[in-house]
C-alpha cells in the first residue's frame, strides 16, 4: 500500500547554496541548482543510507546562461547510484568587457 511510503525531497530545485567559480565573467562566481527536485521514495520510518555526490568542474568560462547544464548530481543508497540529476546555472553571467576588468582592478587596488 502507498500509505507506507513517503516521497522525501533531499535537494530542492530552488536550493542555490552550491556555487561555482566563473572565469572571465562579470561576476566571480555563480549559483547552481538542480534541474528538478532530488527525491527519494522511502518506507515510512526507514531513512536509509542515502548520499548525494556532485560531479562538477572546478570552474566554468563566461558567458553562461541560466539553465545551462554544468554537471551532475548522483543520488546513491548503500553505495549504489539510484538516480542522476542535471546541475544547472541558476543565473546568467555575461563575459566581462574591458570596463568591467578596469573596475575590478581599481576596486581591489
Amino acid at each position: 500500500s502507498f500509505a507506507h511510503f513517503v516521497n522525501r525531497v533531499l535537494i530542492s530545485k530552488d536550493d542555490t547554496s552550491v556555487r561555482m567559480k566563473v572565469v572571465g565573467g562579470k561576476t566571480k562566481d555563480v549559483a547552481l541548482r538542480t534541474e528538478t527536485d532530488v527525491c527519494a521514495l522511502t518506507r515510512r520510518g526507514d531513512e536509509g543510507e542515502y548520499a548525494i555526490r556532485y560531479d562538477l568542474p572546478s570552474k566554468i568560462k563566461a558567458p553562461i546562461r541560466e539553465g545551462d547544464v554544468v554537471g551532475k548530481v548522483y543520488l546513491t543508497r548503500n553505495g549504489e547510484i539510484i538516480a542522476t540529476y542535471n546541475v544547472v546555472v541558476a543565473e546568467s553571467v555575461d563575459r566581462a568587457n574591458i570596463f568591467d576588468i578596469i573596475k575590478k582592478i581599481t576596486a581591489e587596488w
